[in-house]
C-alpha cells in the first residue's frame, strides 16, 4: 500500500506510470509531474476507470474514502463513473437555474399536451403572481415561507382557488427539477396545508339570487343563467362575482326599458 511520503516523492518520468494502493486504486503520474488518483473497476463485464482528482489537492486518506464510496455504489448496481458525470452535469445546470428558468423548461415540456389557451393562462398566472417574487431566485434557494408569501398575496384578494392552483403549478415545476436532478425537494408541497380551505357547496350569492328571482319564467331563466355564470367562474372568485354584477346590471337596464315602453 502507498504512503503519503511515496506520493510526495513521485516525480514525472519519460512515460506515465502508476503507484498502486489497494482495491484497484492508484496514483497516476504524468511526465509533466501532474499526479491524479484513479480507480480501476469492472461494470457490466467491462473494465472501467474513475478519476477521483489531483494529488495533493486530494490526499491519500481522502482518495481511499472516495474509493470506498465508489465501491459501495458499485455493489448497489450503480456505475460510479456515470453517477459522477450526472452529478457534475446537474451541478452545472443548478448553478444557473432560477425559478423562471425551470418554470419555462416545465412549460416547454407540457406544450404538446396543452391547448394554446390553457398555456397562456398558466403563463399569465406565473407572470402575475410568482415571477415578480421568485423568478430570479435560484431554484434550490427557495423555501416554503417564500412560497407562502407569494400565495398569501393571492389569498388576500379573495382568490382562494387560484392560490391552490398556483401552489400546484409550483409543485409541478419542482417535480420537473427533482426528476432532472437539479433540486432535491419541493418547498411548495407542505405549503398546501397552510392555505385557506376551498369553499364547497352552494355559494350564498346563488341562494340569494334564487330567492329574489321567484318562480316566474323570467325568474327561472335568471336563476339558471346565474348558476351557469357561477359554475364557469369557479376558477376565480373575483371573476364570477364580477360576472354576476354585470349580469344584473344588464338585466336591470332591460327591465327599466321594458317598463318605459309599457
Amino acid at each position: 500500500m502507498l504512503t503519503d511520503t511515496a506520493c510526495r516523492k513521485a516525480k514525472g518520468a519519460e512515460k506515465p506510470y502508476k503507484l498502486s494502493d489497494a482495491g484497484g486504486m492508484y496514483l497516476y503520474v504524468l511526465p509533466s509531474g501532474y499526479r491524479s488518483w484513479r480507480w480501476k473497476y469492472r461494470f457490466g463485464g467491462k473494465e472501467k476507470r474513475l478519476v477521483f482528482g489531483p494529488y495533493p489537492d486530494i490526499t491519500l486518506a481522502q482518495a481511499r474514502v472516495l474509493r470506498v464510496d465508489a465501491a459501495r455504489q458499485l455493489r448497489s448496481g450503480v456505475d460510479p463513473s456515470i453517477d459522477k458525470r450526472q452529478r457534475a452535469a446537474a451541478q452545472t445546470v443548478r448553478a444557473g437555474a432560477t425559478f423562471r428558468w425551470l418554470a419555462q423548461d416545465w412549460m416547454d415540456s407540457q406544450a404538446a399536451t396543452w391547448t394554446k389557451g390553457y398555456a397562456a393562462t398558466v403563463r399569465r398566472s406565473l407572470e402575475r403572481d410568482v415571477f415578480p417574487k421568485l423568478g430570479t431566485v435560484p431554484i434550490d434557494a427557495i423555501t416554503t415561507p417564500m412560497v407562502l408569501e407569494v400565495l398569501r398575496v393571492i389569498e388576500q384578494r379573495g382568490a382562494i382557488e387560484t392560490a391552490h392552483r398556483v401552489r400546484q403549478r409550483i409543485s409541478e415545476i419542482y417535480a420537473r427539477g427533482i426528476g432532472s436532478g437539479i433540486v432535491a425537494s419541493d418547498p411548495a408541497a407542505i405549503a398546501q396545508r397552510a392555505l385557506a380551505p376551498i369553499r364547497r357547496g352552494k355559494q350564498p350569492a346563488v341562494r340569494t339570487i334564487r330567492t329574489n328571482a321567484g318562480t316566474s319564467t323570467r325568474g327561472c331563466r335568471i336563476s339558471s343563467l346565474t348558476l351557469c355564470i357561477v359554475k364557469a367562474g369557479q376558477h376565480d372568485q373575483n371573476l364570477w362575482q364580477q360576472a354576476i354584477e354585470r349580469f344584473f346590471m344588464v338585466a336591470a337596464n332591460r327591465q327599466a326599458a321594458a317598463c318605459a315602453q309599457s
